[in-house]
């Protein structure tokens, strides 16, 4: 999956978006897929860490979500919403739960590799 390039929106990550929010300034820009990088390493620990624990998911995937949202990164919103609802099912169905963070922890790591592409940090 292509992350995003300069030049197209993907469903993944809106790279035109991100631009916009650097004002085309290249230090601006670098200096926020750095940030982004360390918040979703910072993530991604915290989903590890979270294991099987529902409040511990349900605490996290709005975090993620919101950092999305400013990446435009439709998929790894969708994962959010997946993982929120699976925290939220009465009873809780423990597969589903797991199937939805493995699904997220796959979309961020998605976004780690190209983040990585793209920062030196």
């Amino acid at each position: 999956k292509c992350l995003g390039d300069e030049g197209a929106r993907t469903s993944i990550f809106d790279f035109v978006h991100l631009r916009q929010l650097a004002d085309n300034d290249q230090g601006a820009l670098e200096a926020l897929l750095a940030d982004l990088r360390r918040s979703n390493r910072d993530d991604l620990t915290r989903l590890a860490d979270s294991g099987d624990n529902p409040k511990a998911l349900a605490a996290l995937a709005p975090r993620v979500k919101g950092g999305a949202r400013i990446l435009g990164a439709g998929e790894l919103i969708n994962a959010c919403e997946r993982l929120e609802g699976s925290c939220a099912s009465a009873p809780l169905d423990l597969e589903r739960l797991r199937r939805d963070a493995q699904a997220l922890h796959a979309v961020m790591q998605d976004l780690e590799h190209y983040l990585g592409s793209r920062t030196q940090g």
